[in-house]
């Protein structure tokens, strides 16, 4: 993804900026020709949620490349038998000379109101919005003072020097405010974005029979590419139904260019969202 979610000075956590992409360039250039370390660490299956698989990418690029060391991550803190908090990822920027405490996040949110307040935005299941994601991890980067945090890395002699958070995501608008979007408080001005419809709107959004691309969880990261021949909305009529009525599950699909580069991507919510 192309950008964080928020500016760096746009609330009291402070952000972690990764090197320009013009640097990364030949290093994901190898991975892309080498696929095979990567498909192996990775090894997910279709019920791994978004969360996790970000993570695991995470942890991938910081093991790998030579600017990072991947010091420790997924830390369970507990106290008298209780968890009270985890600690994501420690690193070691070799670059910066510093070792720095990661709070990560890839959401994806859906303008509900139009508005530009964060609980306006809302996940695609309801079950999160933008506002409770920012205090929780607000939250997870505190645990860093908990004497609990304090004695693991004192036990394995960490130091850290920062504590910062990595968020990216989707913003997604409902089509008819996609030309006059209202952007989320403090959001990066070149955020990621796509568009999301009700269910009954799909006849009037797609008259052409456009190719479609259902993306799967572990596509939802970058933009599709594929050699594959799509589908039109009409066709995927039966799974879109299957997903939205049996499984209470959106289904979050990729428009494809000459029907092999992805130039939209879009959610299609149940009429009685958000729940």
């Amino acid at each position: 993804m192309k950008s964080v979610v928020f500016n760096d000075d746009s609330s009291e956590m402070s952000f972690w900026n990764p090197p320009p992409l013009s640097a990364l360039i030949p290093w994901l250039e190898w991975h892309d020709t080498h696929p095979r370390h990567l498909e192996e660490y990775m090894a997910l299956d279709h019920s791994t949620p978004t969360g996790k698989i970000f993570e695991l990418y995470l942890q991938f690029f910081f093991t790998e490349h030579p600017a990072y060391e991947l010091l420790d991550s997924n830390i369970q803190l507990s106290e008298e038998g209780k968890t009270i908090g985890e600690l994501d990822l420690i690193i070691r920027d070799h670059v910066s000379e510093e070792t720095l405490h990661i709070e990560a996040a890839c959401k994806f949110y859906l303008s509900s109101n139009y508005s530009k307040s964060w609980n306006s935005w809302i996940g695609p299941n309801s079950s999160d919005s933008l506002d409770k994601k920012i205090d929780k991890l607000s939250q997870q980067l505190n645990n860093i003072h908990s004497d609990t945090a304090a004695k693991h890395l004192r036990s394995s002699s960490i130091q850290i020097n920062r504590s910062v958070a990595f968020m990216k995501g989707y913003f997604f608008h409902h089509l008819k405010h996609v030309h006059q979007p209202r952007n989320p408080k403090n959001s990066s001005p070149n955020y990621c974005t796509g568009v999301w419809i009700y269910h009954s709107e799909i006849p009037s959004f797609d008259p052409h029979q456009q190719v479609w691309h259902i993306l799967s969880r572990d596509r939802w990261f970058a933009p599709m590419l594929t050699e594959n021949h799509g589908s039109s909305l009409k066709d995927l009529k039966q799974f879109i139904e299957d997903s939205l009525q049996k499984q209470n599950r959106p289904v979050l699909l990729a428009r494809m260019l000459d029907g092999h580069s992805e130039d939209l991507r879009m959610f299609i919510v149940a009429d009685s969202w958000p729940y």
